[in-house]
């Protein structure tokens, strides 16, 4: 009966994309909707500001021309005021930590860094099979406005005059390596110059279908593997990994992820086009929380962009949308 009870609503809402509409959510570009969606940034007012010997951090509440609003934690080197640029990176971290991964992320003497929060948590309900579709659904939804609000993050970075715009990193771990892949993809100006997805794999159907039991889903494995595959092809990982070139892309997993089988990342790999590096971690990376994700984004990724970055006469902007 559950069986049944799945088929009919996938049945429902096949009905209602229509024949042409189900064509285009199958095979269609999404990539022109995400940067709609994006809109014009043009408020971003700072509060909470601290300074250190070390860096300036502050939260600020990015402001599009649709309404759109997404809280940010900012840090900058303290030396930021002086005649240099800086890397950066926009960082989309596990959903309970949003934008306190500033907090963790090393190298901030020597970068700009900027980390998003989510919307407000979702409360999933997996007790029947309607309030799971409901639940599945609200996820997808905020996912789908996160890959805007990245989008909205990377212009605000571009408009830091402090900021090196050859030497913007975009970084996603867990459901945020899903989120910035297709915001990598979506970004037609190439604002981000290198991306790095952490705990990433294609085949999101898949790895509902894996993880099926764990999440204790009130339908067999395989059908909900099928029914996340159609409702989350907007955010298939695997569509979009080939246009992030000629951009580098570097993926990292762990072999023993109990969350993301390797098969799924070496997938995404293959996916990939040049300039593209898989790193496999040590041990087990099964919480988009983890410290260590952090440390290894830093030490694997983001350490080479400091290195790289160009010396210039600007300063810090004395406005903090650019102006």
């Amino acid at each position: 009966m559950k069986f049944l009870k799945w088929l009919c609503i996938i049945i429902g809402v096949l009905v209602l994309l229509g024949g042409g509409g189900l064509a285009f959510y199958d095979a269609g570009d999404w990539t022109p909707m995400f940067r709609a969606a994006k809109g014009k940034l043009v408020n971003a007012p700072v509060t909470d500001m601290t300074t250190t010997d070390e860096m300036t951090m502050y939260d600020v509440e990015l402001s599009n021309d649709k309404g759109r609003h997404v809280m940010c934690r900012v840090s900058i080197p303290a030396a930021a005021g002086k005649r240099h640029t800086w890397p950066a990176v926009v960082l989309l971290a596990g959903t309970g930590t949003g934008r306190k991964a500033v907090d963790r992320m090393p190298l901030q003497k020597s970068m700009m860094v900027i980390a998003l929060d989510y919307p407000e948590a979702l409360k999933l309900d997996f007790s029947t099979e309607v309030a799971t579709f409901k639940s599945v659904w609200e996820v997808r939804e905020a996912a789908m406005q996160m890959v805007a609000n990245v989008l909205l993050a990377g212009d605000f970075v571009a408009a830091q005059q402090m900021v090196n715009p050859e030497r913007v990193a975009l970084a996603g771990i867990g459901p945020g390596a899903l989120i910035c892949a297709a915001a990598a993809a979506a970004d037609s100006q190439n604002q981000f110059s290198h991306v790095a997805l952490l705990q990433a794999g294609a085949g999101i159907g898949g790895l509902i279908e894996a993880n099926a039991s764990r999440l204790k889903l009130p339908v067999p494995a395989v059908t909900a593997g099928h029914i996340g595959e159609w409702l989350f092809k907007p955010l298939e990982p695997g569509r979009y990994a080939g246009h992030i070139a000629p951009r580098p892309l570097t993926i990292l997993n762990s072999k023993n992820d109990s969350w993301m089988p390797a098969s799924a990342a070496q997938k995404l790999f293959d996916k990939a086009r040049e300039p593209k590096k898989l790193i496999w971690l040590k041990g087990e990376r099964a919480s988009a929380d983890d410290q260590l994700l952090l440390d290894d984004l830093a030490n694997r990724v983001l350490i080479q962009l400091p290195v790289a970055a160009k010396t210039s006469p600007l300063g810090l902007s004395t406005d903090m949308m650019g102006r």
